[in-house]
């Protein structure tokens, strides 16, 4: 299939060519009197690039960013990158030509999108982040989980392309723009020339086992450590394992030299490479030693699971105690930061003084470009950067865990979650919109509406001892009165679905707070809530229907109720009955999905359960934990022929002749999704995931 950037520009230039419009595409030269305008977007082959103006023509960017327009009059024109996923700055440029060719039309550019998804929320990006290097304070690299690779030009985070769908990587080092390095958990050793990554270590035999870390003196001498002892070295032609004097697991790796290299473990494992061969040195600990840095062959410092040793160019200072510590780098002898969480320590010199973490969050890796310029990330799509007075927070949006989101259109959607969060999306960012209503740990867990100006939110407060109903009318948020039995039941509304604004469902969940479950749903008719009873009490995670006369509640062990215009009833389907059932939807009543510990669909004669081997990447399936905590927890589908189920490991995805599952792209679970029939798609998770689906 021809990729995506090259079919957009087939489509611009199919309609130009509609137009009567000039054809496209990158061209040097033309006749007498006709000039060039040329640009570059660095680090962005295929980008597709629309002329505008005196003559209309589309090209695409070759394989070091550069696009020309040739054979151009004199006039006016407008050059406009555009690429799925991504952002350019400017957003486009104007150029008038008379009597010269116009070069240096350059772009930056940032995206967000990486294997069909893109963050919304955090930004630049939600997955673990674990290390982070660079070469200058416009050149610095982050990798982490879900084969999430960012790049920091010096104004923006880009995501690069990664590896490898849902490959965690583990370490990253560069030697210069155009060449960087990545450690993986699959045991590979990745490379980065400016346009791609490809594997100079591919592990194709599976002998190798996770790299922990990768650090290098220069192009040709790059050494990556890992589990077992794994030593392997980049000599500029090929990569070799290597022979260490132990068998303990390697976390961190640093040289000065090619003959001066340090790499640290378990149980206080400390190796050194002189040139020639590795050898052991003494710690005098037995603690998990996870990083090691140095600003000379003098001055070399060693952190981990509450230990910090010092190596003076002769000898190893005793270890001593100090916070856990995951990093450790530096600019210089009297600028070295040490990081773990929650406390981030310095070092200037004479003593080590601690500063506290703005996010509260674990970090795995520090890069420090001078003692006004330092990053750190960790868990979470964690950021910070230090300017040479504090740290703060560089990565934007809410953290907090989303549970549900619904939208009356692309430019109108509506996220709720813990701590009474509602986020809306107006087509350009996603805002906080106050609720009106004290936190005392408690939160919203479902969101649903007619319209714009019809959408109700349900949830609890006063540490869930109180439900709460509230109904936006366009322009506010406020609560509506519920019967007392609903109000002050143990169990919280978690869950609403209705068929128009006098005809809306709720349903309750007991599992959390392990009181009671429910004997009733609860319903509003267009004036008031009142309660309906069902046959038998039963906690319920999800409702949906087709109809005002066909509608769907399911959820513990395995329980399905269907209400048929005139009362509820409890239908048998193939359930073990071992596990909680926690999202339903449907694209019309001979076609509705069910999903949790197990998935299965109802074709309007009979219930059939997708095959299990399926569903072993969806979650953790856990008879023990919390219904939010284990297997498959959402659906939702475009038609019968384009259904989703998310869930805390992968995404599974029915085409309506087969099921493909691809990996997470977030590193939370994923709690709610929803989306446009003829549009986007949208998934809200823990730690404040929001991710697009283009369409």
């Amino acid at each position: 299939m021809m990729p995506r950037s090259k079919r957009w520009v087939a489509a611009l230039a199919t309609a130009l060519a509609v137009a009567g419009c000039s054809g496209g595409g990158s061209s040097g030269g033309g006749g007498p009197g006709t000039f060039t305008i040329s640009g570059t977007i660095s680090g962005a082959p295929d980008v597709a690039v629309t002329l505008a103006g005196a003559a209309v023509r589309a090209a695409t960017t070759d394989a070091t960013g550069r696009f020309a327009f040739g054979g151009l009059q004199p006039g006016t024109y407008t050059v406009t990158p555009m690429s799925p996923g991504a952002t350019f700055s400017p957003t486009s440029r104007s150029i008038t030509l008379s009597t010269a060719d116009v070069g240096g039309v350059d772009f930056t550019i940032s995206r967000t999108c990486n294997d069909g998804w893109c963050w919304r929320n955090p930004l630049p990006a939600g997955s673990d982040l674990t290390a982070v290097f660079g070469t200058a304070a416009d050149d610095v690299w982050v990798v982490g989980a879900r084969a999430t690779t960012l790049h920091w030009d010096g104004a923006a985070w880009s995501l690069i392309p990664g590896p490898s769908a849902g490959e965690e990587l583990t370490g990253v080092w560069a030697s210069g723009r155009n060449d960087a390095w990545a450690s993986t958990r699959g045991g590979q050793l990745l490379r980065w020339n400016g346009h791609a990554w490809t594997a100079v270590w591919a592990n194709a035999s599976g002998e190798t086992p996770p790299l922990t870390a990768v650090f290098g003196s220069s192009p040709d001498d790059v050494w990556t450590v890992g589990l077992g002892g794994t030593l392997l070295h980049w000599n500029g032609a090929t990569v070799a394992k290597v022979a260490g004097p132990v068998a303990a697991d390697l976390l961190g790796v640093w040289g000065r030299s090619a003959d001066d290299v340090w790499a640290v473990g378990v149980e206080g494992t400390i190796i050194r490479f002189d040139g020639n061969a590795w050898s052991s040195v003494a710690s005098g600990t037995t603690s998990e030693l996870r990083a090691v840095w140095g600003s000379g062959p003098d001055d070399v410092w060693f952190v981990g699971n509450y230990v910090r040793l010092h190596w003076d160019g002769t000898a190893l200072s005793a270890p001593e105690w100090c916070p856990p510590a995951q990093g450790v780098f530096g600019s210089g002898p009297t600028d070295v930061w040490m990081i773990g969480g929650p406390d981030m320590e310095h070092w200037g010199g004479a003593e080590w003084s601690s500063f506290e973490d703005p996010t509260i969050k674990t970090l795995f890796g520090v890069w420090v470009a001078s003692p006004q310029d330092a990053w750190a990330v960790g868990d979470g799509g964690a950021m910070l950067r230090w300017d040479g007075q504090q740290w703060t927070n560089a990565s934007t949006g809410p953290l907090t865990d989303l549970h549900s989101v619904w939208g009356s259109s692309a430019n109108d959607l509506w996220a709720v979650g813990s701590s009474h969060k509602l986020l809306h999306w107006d087509g350009g960012v996603w805002s906080e919109v106050f609720a009106g209503l004290p936190v005392y740990n408690a939160g919203l867990r479902a969101v649903w509406g007619t319209g714009a100006q019809d959408v109700w939110a349900v949830g609890s407060q006063y540490s869930f001892a109180e439900n709460v109903v509230l109904h936006w009318n366009g322009s506010s948020w406020s609560p509506t009165p519920v019967p007392e039995e609903v109000r002050t039941m143990d169990a919280f509304l978690g869950a609403l679905w209705g068929s128009a604004p006098d005809d809306v469902w709720a349903v309750a969940d007991a599992s959390y707070r392990g009181g009671p479950a429910a004997p009733f749903v609860v319903h509003w008719n267009g004036t008031s809530w009142s309660t309906v009873p069902i046959p038998a009490p039963v906690s319920l995670h999800a409702i949906w229907g087709s109809g005002a006369d066909d509608v769907w509640a399911v959820g513990e062990a395995g329980k399905v109720l269907h209400y048929d215009g005139a009362s509820w009833s409890e239908v048998t389907v193939p359930t073990t009955g071992a596990g909680d059932l926690l999202a339903v939807w449907g694209s019309g009543p001979n076609d509705v999905w069910i999903a949790g510990d197990e998935v299965l669909r109802w074709d309007g004669q009979a219930w059939s359960a997708v095959d299990a081997s399926l569903l072993a990447d969806l979650g953790v399936i856990d008879p023990d934990a919390y219904p939010g905590d284990r297997g498959p927890r959402a659906v939702w589908g475009r038609g019968p022929d384009d259904v989703w189920v998310v869930g805390t490991g992968a995404v599974l995805h029915w085409d309506g002749a087969r099921y493909t599952s691809s990996p997470n792209p977030s590193s939370y679970w994923l709690n709610a999704l929803w989306g446009m029939p003829t549009g986007a798609m949208w998934v809200v998770g823990n730690g404040g995931a929001i991710l697009e689906r283009p369409l």
